[in-house]
């Protein structure tokens, strides 16, 4: 016996699809394409069971479209196109646009939630976007400028990040806020690179409260 699959409808779309988003839980895609033009669109497209329908389309969207995230139910989503980042509501409506120093790479958002988000690009920088505690999108942090940053990552609930730089190095950042002796986390990190130890690299940790660094570690 193999394994079965079930061939659903083709969307066709124009452009060159650059970036794509799944929520875990199916029913919605977001894509971003791109042209030779400079522009291209941004789709949020529902799944009916039969076909697709638009719940958003953006068109003549300036810049390549680099990465596209989703949380569940696409509730919120947020590309990073050219040198800025955009978080959407599912109907399209902009909930936060952030312009940057550089193209960004990637952008990833808390899953379970949607109240947090990471977008890092050529300037070096990391953003972390919160919608947490307040009604409006605020950027939470903002890291210094270091080698371009070229993967991000956030957890489901959003208190922990990381992002992988072009020198080989990566930061491994809490968001809680109440960094006090009551609230200690520990985290184990294993970096890996071809299927081997990635030894000999150094690797550096910011503990954050309140958006600002209360300590730096190197080791």
């Amino acid at each position: 016996t193999g394994v079965q699959t079930c061939a659903l409808p083709i969307y066709l779309l124009g452009g060159n699809i650059t970036s794509m988003a799944v929520p875990r839980g199916g029913g919605i895609v977001t894509v971003g394409t791109s042209r030779t033009t400079g522009t291209g669109q941004l789709y949020a497209l529902s799944y009916t069971g039969t076909g697709f329908t638009t719940f958003y389309n953006a068109t003549s969207v300036v810049g390549t479209s680099n990465d596209i995230a989703c949380a569940d139910s696409a509730v919120f989503y947020l590309e990073g196109r050219g040198s800025e980042t955009d978080i959407f509501q599912l109907d399209g409506t902009l909930a936060g646009n952030y312009k940057t120093g550089g193209t960004i790479n990637s952008v990833d958002i808390s899953s379970s939630n949607g109240l947090w988000a990471i977008s890092g690009g050529n300037d070096g920088k990391t953003y972390i976007f919160s919608k947490e505690s307040s009604s409006s999108w605020t950027v939470f942090y903002q890291g210094d400028s270091g080698a371009s940053i070229y993967s991000v990552a956030i957890s489901d609930n959003g208190h922990y990040a990381a992002d992988g730089r072009s020198d080989g190095k990566f930061e491994y950042i809490s968001t809680n806020e109440d960094a006090t002796a009551a609230n200690v986390y520990s985290a184990n990190l294993f970096v890996n690179k071809g299927g081997s130890p990635y030894s000999g690299q150094n690797v550096f940790i910011t503990e954050l409260s309140g958006g600002a660094i209360i300590a730096n570690k190197t080791g």
